[in-house]
């Protein structure tokens, strides 16, 4: 197949997209199944791509599979639901969903802020998600058992049907979908949003793009607002704009001015947002050595000042005389997602699984990786994996 890296390079400019979480003969198949169907040579259907907005479209679809489902990472939304709990609310809050899929995350956001005691005239929520296909099936709210996993409790709001699960109106009308680019979030005005999700996206994005789309975000988060990432990505978020709620598996951080860390504005709420957990005895991070704890402090820093690869080399320098140190490896696995070097990021994860096989986050980034790279036989086994520890 002739054109590939022109074409990566094409889905990297309009969409931010990069290849190299897709193993080369995935991409190279979706594009001669898009050949094929169109009856194309390689010359013909390249500039077929260059030239047709809805062919690329097409592509895109092929490319964009989602795999999500109601209530995906409990904790975050289990925090959501705390927070909304304690405030007062002098206006409703507004929430956006990027990239929201086939909609099970947005949904999963009315129904826990609706757990929590909000009316809905409280809050608005909107999703935002590049696949036409996505938009259509969240706008139907009809859902399938794969879109139900683990010990779901929100039965309440589905009734059966013909095709699967209907969402109640309850929650559905509540959501705000639409169709669009998320490198177009620029177009938001500043100061909008006060809870944002950009969960699993800045994973398949350019590391540059990635970036510049946290700092488009940022803009658009209120002082004192909340950004959810995935586990994977909080190496994009900037401690210089963000302060950690370190609340364990949610990666919740939220917005701060610029040197005012320790006076957050009010903006639109009456009571200072950070929660913490009821039981103080509960420990966010493992005790470490001395030692250790500043490596890794250090390193951090370091990243999110833009210098990867300076806290690369301190992670690799350090491991050599503490190879034992499961939270560092996780930590020089994050940095190499960073910078999009994904075989390297998944040898450090399965070093740290190997030192620590329970260890949770290890295996979430493990399990990406593995559901990027289009690997279905060891996503099943890492799935088992980390239901398994769930139920312990």
């Amino acid at each position: 197949m002739k054109f590939v890296k022109e074409i990566e390079e094409l889905l990297k400019i309009k969409i931010g997209f990069n290849s190299t979480v897709l193993c080369k003969e995935r991409l190279s198949y979706i594009i001669e199944k898009r050949q094929n169907k169109l009856n194309l040579d390689d010359d013909s259907y390249y500039k077929k791509l260059k030239n047709s907005s809805e062919e690329f479209t097409h592509l895109i679809e092929e490319i964009v599979v989602p795999e999500t489902w109601f209530f995906r990472d409990t904790q975050p939304f289990e925090y959501l639901k705390s927070y909304a709990s304690s405030i007062k609310l002098t206006k409703p809050i507004k929430l956006l969903s990027i990239p929201c899929s086939t909609g099970e995350e947005p949904y999963s956001i009315a129904m826990s802020l609706l757990e929590a005691g909000l009316l809905p005239e409280k809050f608005t929520i909107e999703a935002i998600d590049i696949s036409h296909r996505a938009i259509a099936k969240a706008t139907k709210a009809i859902y399938g058992k794969n879109s139900f996993r683990g010990d779901f409790k929100y039965q309440h709001y589905f009734q059966p049907v013909t095709q699967g699960y209907q969402l109640s109106p309850e929650v559905s009308k509540i959501v705000h979908f639409k169709q669009g680019n998320i490198l177009n979030i620029h177009n938001f005005p500043e100061n909008h949003y006060d809870v944002i999700f950009c969960r699993n996206l800045l994973i398949y994005l350019d590391s540059e793009i990635a970036h510049k789309l946290i700092e488009q975000i940022t803009r658009s988060l209120k002082n004192g607002g909340i950004l959810f990432v995935g586990s994977a990505e909080t190496i994009y978020v900037s401690l210089k704009s963000y302060l950690s709620l370190n609340k364990p598996f949610t990666f919740a951080y939220q917005k701060i001015q610029p040197q005012k860390q320790s006076s957050l504005p009010k903006d639109s709420f009456q009571e200072p947002l950070i929660i913490y957990p009821k039981d103080s005895s509960q420990k966010f991070l493992p005790d470490q050595p001395k030692e250790e704890e500043s490596y890794l402090v250090k390193a951090r820093k370091l990243a999110n000042m833009g210098k990867i690869e300076e806290s690369i080399n301190l992670c690799k320098n350090h491991l050599n005389q503490f190879s034992l140190n499961t939270e560092g490896h996780i930590l020089l696995g994050e940095l190499y997602q960073a910078s999009s070097n994904i075989i390297e990021a998944q040898e450090c994860f399965q070093r740290a699984l190997y030192l620590d096989p329970q260890d949770r986050q290890a295996l979430t980034y493990l399990l990406l990786i593995k559901e990027q790279r289009g690997d279905p036989n060891e996503v099943k086994i890492l799935k088992k994996r980390l239901e398994r520890l769930s139920h312990t």
